[in-house]
Formats: structure tokens, C-alpha cells, sequence
């Protein structure tokens, strides 16, 4: 089991809100460049991270498939969560994202097109002790149009 799933089923059976993460990769410059061009934001050298907490975020918000369907969007599902490396690593767009969250952290949107569903994971720069890192944020999945 990959240490993406361990983090995805620890986050939805945690009752106690535990914080928890892991760090998935380096962003590599090749691609730190590209996104620097495209959104004018420095990731040189940051770790992905995924959190417990982003996870329960991203369910809380986008899990419900009923829901999600009347937004013309589909529920997440925990094995989505395995495709956030080839989403990251090779994605079909990279656009700046809004800065709309509570610490107003310049944010990353990175889409990609996997069996005929449109992924969006939206990642976020933090600078933490010397140390940067793009966090995650949410998932969330368009349906294609026909």
C-alpha cells in the first residue's frame, strides 16, 4: 500500500483530527521553470505534501457524488488520491489559482485529463521554516463534455 492510500484512509477513519501528512516528491526544476512561467510563482525546490486534513477537506467538499453531479462535476473517491503524482508530474495545464484562502497562500491549479475525467488538484506555497513546499489543497473532478 502506497504512502498516499495510508495518509487517504488514515484521514477518513481519524476521529480525532490528527494532524498528519506526507511528502510525495521534490518538484523538479524542469518543472518549477515551467510553472514559474505560467503562473509566476517560485517552486524551486519545494516537497509536495499531502495532508489529513487537506484529504478531509477535499471529501468534505467534493466526495458526494449526488452533489457533485449537480455542479456537472464527480465525487471523489479514495483511489482518485493515487493518481495526484502523474496529476502533478505530467499534467495537461498549470494556471495560477485564486488566493482565496485563509492565509491568502499564492496557489497552484494543475488539471489533467485520466480516463475521460478532467482532474483539478489545487496546491498551495508554503514557506515553513526555511523550508517550502507545495501543500495540498483540494481535488476535484469535471465531467468531460461530450
Amino acid at each position: 500500500m502506497s504512502k498516499i492510500s495510508q495518509l487517504v484512509i488514515f484521514a477518513r477513519i481519524d476521529t480525532t483530527n490528527t494532524y498528519n501528512q506526507i511528502n510525495f516528491g521534490q518538484v523538479p526544476n524542469f518543472q518549477a521553470q515551467e510553472i514559474n512561467s505560467n503562473t509566476g510563482v517560485n517552486v524551486r525546490g519545494c516537497f509536495k505534501v499531502l495532508t489529513a486534513s487537506g484529504v478531509r477537506h477535499a471529501f468534505n467538499g467534493h466526495g458526494n457524488n449526488i452533489e457533485e453531479n449537480k455542479r456537472g462535476q464527480i465525487g471523489i473517491t479514495e483511489t482518485d488520491f493515487e493518481l495526484m503524482p502523474k496529476i502533478l508530474n505530467t499534467p495537461d495545464s498549470i494556471i495560477r489559482g485564486n488566493n482565496n484562502s485563509r492565509q491568502n497562500k499564492e496557489s497552484i491549479l494543475f488539471t489533467k485529463i485520466i480516463n475521460n475525467k478532467n482532474y483539478h488538484v489545487v496546491m498551495s506555497l508554503s514557506t515553513h521554516q526555511q523550508e517550502n513546499s507545495l501543500v495540498f489543497n483540494t481535488m476535484y473532478i469535471k465531467k468531460q463534455k461530450s
